[in-house]
């Protein structure tokens, strides 16, 4: 059972870097509701980085230029946003469907995460049964890890919910192992939009 870099869960909740750099509490606010992209951006650098950078959803949105409204109108991010957030770090993150990149589709997804790399995926987060996102039912980003699941979670995906939080933390979240039908099911609802990085390091 191969084993990868996982570092720590983020929370896009109660996130010590929401109100950042001047932001009114109500700015601040905002982001935070709005930071799903943000906060996997941020795990992609933790990853890529093997824990050497450890930003959090305020510090990449914040990365950017026009911090309140990316590259579309309005507060969400788009994956070109986290792309671009993540090379202010120094980090590499592959958006697919761009020119040499990886197709949009879910076979391409699955073979990403079979090359150990972590994957951002945006979806419909009403079809992501057990997700901490569900009752929701919008358009959310969730980050997939490439471990292997053990035996007990046969047909699951790791995933970190940027919506789940630790009670009583600032901005840390859970890992949790979901059924993979069902992240297929919140996927295809956008249409297998997704990112990855680079191949994780392996630990075991």
């Amino acid at each position: 059972m191969a084993r990868f870099y996982r570092g720590r869960a983020l929370s896009q909740r109660r996130d010590p870097t929401e109100p950042n750099r001047g932001d009114t509490a109500k700015e601040g606010l905002d982001h935070e509701n709005h930071n799903c992209s943000a906060t996997g951006a941020g795990k992609a650098v933790d990853s890529a980085t093997d824990g050497a950078k450890r930003p959090r959803g305020g510090d990449m949105r914040h990365s950017l230029p026009r911090p309140n409204t990316g590259e579309n109108p309005g507060v969400e991010l788009s994956l070109g946003d986290a792309k671009k957030a993540c090379g202010k770090f120094g980090v590499t993150l592959t958006v697919a469907g761009a020119t040499g990149a990886s197709p949009t589709t879910w076979a391409a997804m699955k073979q990403r995460r079979q090359e150990r790399r972590l994957l951002l995926v945006q979806g419909d987060s009403g079809e992501l049964d057990r997700g901490c996102s569900e009752g929701q039912d919008t358009g959310h980003l969730i980050v997939v890890h490439p471990d292997d699941p053990p035996p007990e979670k046969s047909g699951q995906w790791l995933v970190m919910d940027p919506w789940c939080y630790l009670p009583g933390s600032r901005g840390l979240g859970k890992w949790r192992w979901l059924d993979r039908d069902d992240i297929y099911d919140f996927a295809q609802k956008l249409g297998f939009r997704f990112a990855y990085t680079r191949r994780l390091t392996r630990i075991a």
